[in-house]
């Protein structure tokens, strides 16, 4: 089994979001994808979270209960689709954002306090 994954969108381990449909790594042909069966089989046992501004597999001061989320998943079948998070900003301040698994992101609605992640929703990956 291949655990979930929590992955900055800069991340230099996995190609940006136009490269992976193009390059020849890891998101190449979706040949795999295909092999496997399709998305559906293989979303049964692998998922990618884009965590923006922070670096591969880390939340710098932040946490997120993702060993949970992958006990549960493995031991009572309920799959992640989003994970919990708090994160440290540059200033200092603590804030709560929810992780979604690829290709859904969290998008500030633009009210609310920017530190909740309530004020934020889930909404599909843009290719721009």
């Amino acid at each position: 089994m291949c655990p979930s994954r929590c992955v900055d969108d800069s991340d230099d381990a996995i190609p940006e979001p136009e490269e992976r449909s193009r390059n020849d790594g890891f998101w190449r042909s979706r040949r795999p994808v295909f092999l496997m069966g399709g998305t559906k089989e293989v979303d049964d046992f692998y998922r990618v979270f884009l965590a923006p501004g922070v670096t591969h597999c880390g939340l710098n001061a932040g946490s997120v209960d993702d060993l949970a989320a992958l006990t549960a998943w493995v031991e009572h079948g309920q799959a992640p689709n989003v994970l919990h998070a708090t994160l440290t900003t540059a200033t200092g301040q603590t804030v709560a954002r929810d992780v979604y698994r690829y290709p859904m992101v969290s998008r500030y609605t633009g009210h609310g306090d920017p530190s909740v992640a309530s004020s934020f929703r889930c909404v599909q990956a843009s290719r721009d």
